[in-house]
């Protein structure tokens, strides 16, 4: 019996938040599968049951989409809790798939083009510079601690060459009205506003990065209330059937 199941059994919890364990537990084929080869399941598994014990607001949430956001984490094999590669935050009794900063640095990396890739926040005072034209420059002498004006992301590919954007406040600003979270100053936009600035501007550098499948999928699933299509069992996601695992 699964340790999912256990804490199931033990737990004095509503019929609905039952049936948010219940779903997850049974669907463990598909979660399974939606992990890439090589990656322990038990301990993506203990890593999820961590996430409901930390954030038990999740529990209340449509069962439906906390099992789209788990299997979406599943599918680009990020872990959600301490490595914040991705957040699941409850919003509306939804589950809002938030990718972090760190999340876009592990899936550039895991493309195996990638030598170094970082993003940087420059603030007032800070001496930054950006040259184009035919050989492209940045130049940032950090100097304050002053209110944030610009960030800029850099990319060291394999093949020898670098890639930068640099984003100002209209964008991201634009990129956090555009999150249902950000609008509503709530999640990441609210409590770590830098690194969702970081993390804006890491994404504006995907068309000029290596094509990965994980990149781009990404950017398509982040920031969105999360639903699951695929067919499940519909009376599990009701309460009306007991785990059977």
């Amino acid at each position: 019996m699964s340790e999912l199941t256990q804490a199931l059994e033990r737990a004095e919890t509503s019929t609905e938040q039952a049936s948010v364990l219940a779903l997850l537990a049974r669907s463990k084929p598909e979660i399974a599968r939606a992990l890439p080869g090589g990656v322990d399941f038990d301990r993506f598994e203990r890593i999820v049951r961590t996430e409901v014990r930390r954030v038990p607001a999740l529990l209340d949430c449509d069962p439906h989409s906390f099992l789209a956001a788990v299997l979406w984490a599943a599918q680009l094999n990020l872990e959600p809790g301490p490595l914040q590669h991705v957040h699941l935050i409850p919003f509306k009794r939804q589950v809002t798939f938030v990718i972090g900063y760190r999340g876009y640095v592990e899936l550039a990396y895991r493309s195996g083009q990638v030598k170094d890739i970082y993003a940087a926040l420059v603030r007032e005072g800070d001496g930054f510079r950006e040259t184009l034209g035919t050989s492209p420059k940045l130049i940032h002498e950090p100097q304050t601690d002053g209110e944030i004006v610009a960030a800029y992301a850099v990319a060291r590919l394999k093949t020898g060459g670098t890639v930068f954007q640099v984003i100002h406040e209209p964008e991201w600003e634009r990129a956090r009205k555009a999150s249902q979270l950000g609008s509503a100053g709530k999640g990441p936009w609210a409590d770590d506003r830098d690194a969702m600035i970081r993390k804006t501007a890491l994404r504006r550098l995907e068309p000029w990065l290596p094509k990965t499948g994980g990149f781009g999928e990404a950017i398509a699933l982040d920031e969105r209330p999360a639903a699951w299509d695929t067919t499940v069992d519909e009376a599990v996601a009701d309460g009306q059937v007991e785990d059977d695992a």
